[in-house]
């Protein structure tokens, strides 16, 4: 078997998006695992493409492949949990992405993710030591502040929400992050 183009069947198929041909997309990627049925790429494409194209059922099916092929491949759980939160199965979403902690404790999509998930169902304690988790790896800090000052909010801990901010807002800075600490800064004093 001759080895694969992954990135030219990638562009094809993003040409194909472009055209609005999706059976085209969903024909190529079906062509191409039937080539080379293990590649773990192709299967990580043509399961977050089936996400794409809102056939969460296929896209489920194509990533368990993947998982059971390489348990340890964090992104497709993430995908995975995706797919689960999208279906309204949070905790099915939020177990999948506590299954692949084990994999790459410091995965920082999947640390992103978990806080986002956790923060959705309100499982704020958990947020806060994911985000906790975030900032002693080194991170870019300034958005993961603000969650964490945020988070804080939430669990009426104004005082610590208060000195997060203040590591953030910079009054010779106006961008993204600064102004979303105001926001909360303005809410936390609010609630004070």
């Amino acid at each position: 078997m001759t080895e694969l183009d992954v990135p030219e069947m990638l562009r094809t198929a993003l040409m194909y998006i472009s055209m609005g041909k999706i059976p085209e997309v969903v024909e190529l990627f079906q062509d191409v695992h039937y080539k080379d049925p293990e590649n773990q790429e192709i299967l990580y494409c043509f399961g977050t493409m089936m996400v794409v194209l809102q056939d969460y059922d296929s896209a489920a099916r194509i990533l368990k492949k993947l998982l059971a092929l390489n348990p340890g491949y964090v992104n497709a759980h993430i995908a995975l949990a995706h797919i689960y939160f999208n279906t309204n199965k949070v905790e099915e979403a939020i177990a999948t992405l506590e299954n692949s902690v084990q994999y790459d404790p410091d995965h920082i999509y999947l640390l992103e993710n978990m806080n986002m998930m956790y923060s959705y169902a309100g499982m704020n304690e958990k947020a806060q030591e994911v985000l906790d988790h975030i900032l002693s790896l080194g991170k870019d800090v300034r958005e993961v502040h603000c969650d964490v000052a945020e988070n804080l909010y939430v669990l009426k801990r104004f005082k610590e929400a208060l000195a997060r901010l203040k590591i953030v807002i910079d009054e010779n800075i106006n961008d993204k992050s600064d102004r979303r600490a105001k926001t909360i800064k303005r809410n936390v004093l609010s609630e004070m």
